[in-house]
C-alpha cells in the first residue's frame, strides 16, 4: 500500500478483495515494455499500452484477479556464432472479475543490428493491441519496437459502470543510430514500469552495448476511492481519489487546491575513455522540473449535502538518467530521460463547480556526452495545452526547464451559487547550458494554512541530475548520469465555515 494505493509492480499473479466503504475503485493498468534490440546498434523497445479507468459498483469482497507481466527481454549478440537473439515483445496486463475487464498490452522488441553480421527483427507484444517488433532493414538505421496500443476498460452487468480516463501515450523505441533509447509513457504512473529497453549504441562502429536493456514490466495501481473526512472545520484530502460532503450550516467553502510539480531530467551519462582521444567528456546535467499551479476558491451558495469529487495527484517520479558510454574509441555516452510533467489536482461538482490547479512541466535529460545524442524533452503536465506547464526541451548545448502550470479554474454556474479565486504563480526550471550540474525545480510560495497543513515539498519541481564524469586512463567506461529528483506531490485543504 502507498498513501491509499495498492501497487502491484513485480511481474505475477495476484488477488485483491475490496474493502468496505468504498464508494469507486481507480484502475490503472500498463503493459510490459518491449526488449531492446542487440548488438552495436540496436533499436529501443516500445513501450506497453497504458490505461485508467474508474469503476463503479464493485461490491465489498469482490475479489479482483491481477496479472502483472515481464518486459520484454533483450536481444543479445552470441559470440560463438556471432549471430543475434531477437529482442522480446512485452507481456500484457490485466485485472478481471464477474463483469469487469481491463486489458493493456505490451510493446513490440527492437531490431537488432551488427554491423558486419546484419541484423534481426524484434518480436510482437503480447495481448490485442500488442507493439510489432522493429523490423531490420538491412542496414544500421534499425527500427524501435513499436507501442502496445488500444488497452481496453469494460463493465456490465451487476450494476456496474466505468468511466475511462485520463488518457495515456505510448510511445515506440528510436533507432540505434539515434540512442536507441526504448519508448515511454505519458503519464508515468507507474515509476518507469512499461518502458521499453534501451538498445545499444556506439560509435564508428565499435562495440558500445550489446543488448544492455530489457523492457520494464508491468504495473497494476488500485487505489479505493474514499470519503475525505473533515476534522472539525477543516479537510486534508491526501493524493488519491475521495469525496466531499458539504456540511450542514455551511456559508462559505474555501477550497485550496495545489498541482503536483515535474520532476527533474535524467543526467546524461559520460563519454567513454579512449586510447587515441584520452580522457572521456562528461554528460550534461539534467533541467529542474517546474512548479504546479496552485489557487484558493471560495465558494458560496453551495447546498448541505452537496458532494464534491475530489482527485489529488501524487508525486511526480523524475527522469531516469542516462547509461555512461562504454570504453573504446568515441564510445559517447546516453542521453538522460526527460522528466515527467505533474498531475492536475481537482475538484468538481454539480452545479458546475470546478477547481482546477494544472501540473508543471517536466524538466529536460542532459545530453550525451561529446554533445550527442541529445537528452530526452519533459513531458507536459496535465491538462496538457490547457493549463498543464510545457515540458522542457532537451538540446546538445542547452536544455530548457519545466515550464510551471498555469491557468487554475475556479467555477460554479448553479443559480445561487459564486466562485471568487487567488491565484499564486510558481516558477519555471532554470535553463542548463552545457554543464554537468543539474538545475534547480522551480518552485511556489503558498497560503499559510496549505503550507502548514499540506505534505512537505508540495508543488515545488525536482531537480535535474547531474551528469555522469567521462571515463579516465584507457578504454574505461563513463559513469552513468544521476536519474532527476521527484516533483511534490499535490494537496487539495478544505475549510468550512458558517
Amino acid at each position: 500500500m502507498a498513501n491509499g494505493t495498492t501497487v502491484c509492480d513485480t511481474a505475477g499473479s495476484y488477488r485483491y478483495t475490496v474493502p468496505a466503504n468504498v464508494l469507486q475503485v481507480r484502475l490503472t493498468v500498463v503493459g510490459g515494455g518491449g526488449g531492446a534490440g542487440g548488438g552495436t546498434l540496436g533499436a529501443g523497445g516500445g513501450a506497453g499500452a497504458a490505461i485508467a479507468c474508474t469503476v463503479t459498483g464493485l461490491a465489498p469482497g469482490t475479489v479482483l484477479a491481477v496479472t502483472v507481466p515481464n518486459g520484454g527481454s533483450a536481444g543479445a549478440l552470441q559470440e560463438s556464432s556471432q549471430l543475434l537473439t531477437a529482442a522480446a515483445g512485452g507481456g500484457a496486463a490485466s485485472v478481471t472479475a464477474s463483469g469487469l475487464a481491463v486489458s493493456a498490452a505490451g510493446g513490440g522488441g527492437g531490431a537488432g543490428s551488427v554491423d558486419e553480421f546484419g541484423g534481426i527483427d524484434g518480436g510482437a507484444g503480447a495481448g490485442s493491441g500488442g507493439g510489432a517488433g522493429g523490423t531490420a532493414n538491412g542496414d544500421p538505421e534499425e527500427a524501435g519496437g513499436r507501442p502496445g496500443s488500444s488497452p481496453t476498460c469494460t463493465a456490465s452487468g451487476n450494476g456496474l459502470t466505468a468511466v475511462n480516463g485520463p488518457a495515456a501515450t505510448s510511445s515506440a523505441g528510436r533507432p540505434g543510430l539515434e540512442g536507441g533509447t526504448g519508448g515511454t509513457i505519458s503519464p508515468d504512473w507507474c515509476h518507469g514500469a512499461g518502458f521499453g529497453g534501451q538498445g545499444g549504441q556506439s560509435g564508428l562502429g565499435f562495440p558500445g552495448g550489446l543488448g544492455v536493456g530489457d523492457g520494464g514490466s508491468g504495473c497494476v495501481l488500485i487505489t479505493p476511492v474514499v470519503s475525505c473526512p473533515p476534522t472539525g472545520s477543516t479537510s486534508v484530502c491526501a493524493p488519491g481519489l475521495a469525496q466531499y460532503t458539504v456540511p450542514a450550516n455551511t456559508g462559505t467553502l474555501t477550497v485550496t487546491a495545489v498541482g503536483a510539480a515535474g520532476s527533474g531530467g535524467g543526467g546524461g551519462g559520460g563519454q567513454g575513455a579512449s586510447s587515441i582521444y584520452g580522457d572521456g567528456a562528461g554528460g550534461q546535467g539534467g533541467t529542474g522540473g517546474g512548479a504546479a499551479a496552485a489557487l484558493t476558491c471560495t465558494f458560496t451558495g453551495l447546498r448541505a449535502g452537496t458532494v464534491l469529487d475530489v482527485a489529488v495527484p501524487f508525486a511526480t517520479p523524475g527522469g531516469a538518467a542516462g547509461f555512461g558510454g562504454s570504453g573504446g574509441e568515441l564510445s559517447a555516452g546516453n542521453p538522460g530521460r526527460g522528466g515527467n510533467g505533474g498531475q492536475a489536482a481537482s475538484v468538481t461538482g454539480p452545479g458546475g463547480v470546478e477547481v482546477l490547479a494544472p501540473g508543471g512541466g517536466g524538466g529536460a535529460g542532459g545530453h550525451g556526452s561529446a554533445n550527442r545524442p541529445a537528452g530526452g524533452d519533459g513531458t507536459a503536465g496535465s491538462p496538457a495545452g490547457q493549463g498543464g506547464g510545457a515540458g522542457g526541451t532537451g538540446g546538445f548545448a542547452r536544455a530548457t526547464g519545466g515550464q510551471p502550470g498555469t491557468d487554475p479554474v475556479c467555477a460554479a454556474t448553479a443559480t445561487g451559487v459564486s466562485a471568487t479565486p487567488t491565484v499564486y504563480t510558481g516558477s519555471s526550471g532554470p535553463t542548463v547550458t552545457d554543464s554537468q550540474t543539474g538545475s534547480a525545480g522551480g518552485t511556489i510560495t503558498l497560503p499559510a494554512a496549505a503550507s502548514s497543513a499540506c505534505p512537505a515539498g508540495t508543488g515545488n519541481a525536482g531537480s535535474g541530475g547531474n551528469g555522469g564524469n567521462g571515463g579516465r586512463g584507457v578504454s574505461n567506461p563513463g559513469q552513468n548520469g544521476a536519474d532527476g529528483t521527484a516533483g511534490g506531490s499535490g494537496c487539495v485543504l478544505i475549510v468550512a465555515t458558517p
